[in-house]
């Protein structure tokens, strides 16, 4: 039988390798693999016609909208928030909104609630990948570990040919997912992390989301405007243990105890320190010319704790993300109201381009580095989720774009092991 098609030289998921060849089987089957993924990759030719098949399909080269160009000029602050997921935004507990600072932003500003999420081995660093690059993380490994300093047409590149001065703020150590290496590789000319601040609050894996929102706005009050800077939220990561005493929604004892009641309490914690930064701008005097974008790195409670969501005696129809791993996607712009929700299904890899849609910022410039679509002006209602899954609407898709769509996951491991950008 030919070795390269066998079950053990496949993708598979690593955990059935421990399951079926052991623990030794597992790290002698991981070792040839680490070793057959360290030689440098070369693409194919049909590999690379592949790739211009992918981008002919996804560019639906349509005439722009009125979104385009409504943030143009105006500072960029992304916020990454732990674990958020769409599921609970807009829904109360004893009649208490769960996210009352995000429910206020969604009703002036824009809300996709349909962002599926795409991360794999990396986690939440996948998705500082996907946000700034549009690209899918590796099949295997973390990216920012196995290939730091590949060349993207990214986020803070792309502003920055556009006047941007970039930062990525960082409450973890720099070393944690190689987030320095991987962000600094990606193309941000600055980036700070937990040695940057005063951990004069820590809860949980490190710095409250007060302390370092607190400590964040100074080092923004420096830059030179228009900026572009990239945050991250830690106090709503699992195993979502808010210290009781931080707790504000009076859940009952069952709900309070569970992996769900403590998510909801983490969750309204952190959104009430969004309200406070967005408090500490306005005060700054940043607020009226900046938009800020706020996204969920993965799915959170649902992702790791089904079983303890399973376990309550009662259960409301709206606990459940019916089968689809969903991060929100909320854009605010203090002086230009808008109030609209777009219900289209995208993924990760889509926000960079529909941030840049909305900047401004010619489609000719990312269209064919980007592997992910603008959302304010698409006809399609597709993505690509981590296992080959396509959710959406896929009537109008034919089968032979569903089969790249698919293949994208592949396609998107060998470009960048490859450093396709550095040489096309």
């Amino acid at each position: 039988k030919d070795v390269k098609n066998s079950y053990l030289f496949e993708n598979y998921d690593p955990t059935n390798t421990v399951q079926y060849f052991s623990s030794i089987g597992y790290h002698i089957i991981d070792a040839i693999n680490v070793y057959k993924d360290s030689k440098p990759y070369k693409l194919t030719s049909e590999e690379k016609q592949e790739i211009k098949d992918y981008y002919k399909f996804k560019n639906e080269n349509l005439p722009n909208n009125k979104y385009y160009g409504m943030y143009k000029g105006k500072n960029l602050i992304i916020i990454q928030v732990e674990s958020l997921e769409s599921f609970l935004i807009g829904h109360k507990i004893n009649g208490k909104p769960i996210t009352p600072v995000m429910d206020s932003l969604i009703k002036q500003g824009v809300y996709f609630p349909n962002i599926c999420e795409q991360v794999n081995e990396g986690t939440s660093s996948d998705s500082d990948l996907m946000i700034n690059a549009s690209m899918l993380p590796l099949r295997r490994g973390s990216t920012f570990f196995r290939y730091p300093n590949r060349t993207y047409n990214s986020l803070p590149k792309i502003l920055g040919k556009n006047g941007y001065e970039s930062i990525a703020i960082h409450p973890d150590k720099g070393s944690f997912w190689n987030y320095k290496n991987g962000l600094t590789g990606i193309g941000f000319k600055n980036f700070k992390d937990f040695y940057s601040f005063n951990p004069d609050e820590i809860i949980g894996m490190g710095i409250s989301d007060r302390t370092y929102f607190k400590q964040v706005v100074p080092k923004l009050r420096k830059l030179k405007q228009p900026f572009y800077s990239f945050n991250v939220t830690l106090t709503s990561h699992g195993p979502f243990d808010l210290p009781q005493k931080m707790r504000k929604l009076n859940l009952n004892p069952e709900l309070n105890s569970n992996k769900l009641g403590g998510y909801f309490e983490s969750i309204h914690y952190t959104d009430a320190q969004i309200g406070y930064f967005l408090k500490l701008l306005d005060k700054a005097g940043l607020l009226d010319n900046t938009v800020v974008a706020i996204e969920g790195d993965h799915t959170g409670v649902h992702k790791y704790y089904q079983d303890s969501i399973d376990s309550l005696s009662h259960k409301e129809p709206w606990y459940s993300n019916n089968g689809i791993p969903r991060i929100p996607l909320i854009i605010y712009d203090k002086s230009k109201p808008v109030g609209k929700t777009f219900d289209v299904i995208g993924g990760q890899i889509d926000i960079m381009p529909t941030l840049l849609y909305g900047f401004g910022v010619p489609a000719k410039e990312y269209e064919n580095t980007a592997l992910g679509r603008n959302l304010f002006n698409t006809k399609r209602d597709y993505a690509v989720l981590t296992n080959g899954r396509l959710v959406g609407n896929l009537n109008n898709i034919p089968e032979k774009d569903q089969k790249l769509i698919k293949d994208s996951l592949e396609l998107s491991d060998k470009m960048i092991r490859a450093d396709y950008f550095k040489n096309n």
